[in-house]
């Protein structure tokens, strides 16, 4: 896990953390199991988080996300959905009312939801009341990302927003959050490879294509840092401390 950093500061390294940092290996994996390449560098990522213990709560996730097979959780896990056939434990609008007491969570998740929120900061205000001094929330939130809606995949209800760094740092900051680490996700060539993955029909095609486009990512980085995840973010996972 990257060292939590000031609040007023942000990842300074132009390199893609998940595609210079970590393995290659994970992330093709991901985009061969089906994977959009955003959900593929988010899944990668989360493989290194350290264990969450304690209360875990997570807003918008639906009843069993695919996530809890690669993020470890222990002790009790909630979740809070506005949609019932999504099967939560708390339904929910985030929009709105909040049950749950303030200062009652050790962690909170908030994954692929923030852009689908109208209200974006009453969500994050309402993260931060719930956690527990020193408690931990962890976000992903897609930028180079197409439009997606109840249209395009079940359980969604529509598109509002994307959210640069600097957008996420005040919106968490104002908050109350006191410690922020923002990781920009991507690469040119990665956001290449997704909008390839996405054109394509035939998965194996869609593997060999990413695949090149992740060397390529690897490769040209060094040579060009202005091709980084810095500049060209899929989309940005955000740890921030109470």
């Amino acid at each position: 896990m990257p060292t939590m950093t000031p609040v007023t500061s942000l990842k300074a390294s132009g390199r893609n953390h998940v595609v210079s940092g970590i393995s290659g290996r994970d992330l093709l994996g991901e985009v061969w199991r089906g994977k959009s390449m955003t959900r593929s560098l988010m899944n990668s990522r989360l493989k290194i988080e350290p264990w969450l213990s304690g209360t875990t709560i997570d807003f918008g996730g639906g009843g069993t996300p695919s996530y809890l097979e690669i993020l470890k959780v222990t002790g009790m896990f909630v979740n809070m959905d506005r949609i019932e056939e999504a099967r939560p434990t708390v339904v929910g609008d985030l929009e709105s009312y909040y049950p749950v007491a303030s200062n009652a969570a050790d962690n909170v998740i908030l994954f692929n939801t923030l852009e689908h929120v109208y209200r974006y900061q009453h969500v994050v205000d309402e993260m931060c009341r719930v956690l527990r001094p020193n408690g931990k929330a962890l976000v992903y939130v897609p930028f180079i990302f197409p439009i997606h809606t109840h249209q395009t995949e079940a359980f969604l209800v529509d598109d509002f927003f994307r959210y640069s760094a600097r957008s996420l740092d005040r919106i968490f900051r104002d908050a109350g959050f006191s410690r922020i680490s923002i990781e920009p996700l991507g690469g040119l060539f990665i956001v290449i490879c997704e909008f390839i993955g996405f054109a394509l029909r035939y998965q194996i095609l869609q593997f060999l294509a990413q695949a090149l486009c992740i060397g390529v990512q690897r490769l040209v980085e060094r040579l060009r840092p202005n091709t980084s995840a810095q500049r060209y973010p899929l989309g940005y996972f955000i740890v921030a401390q109470k």
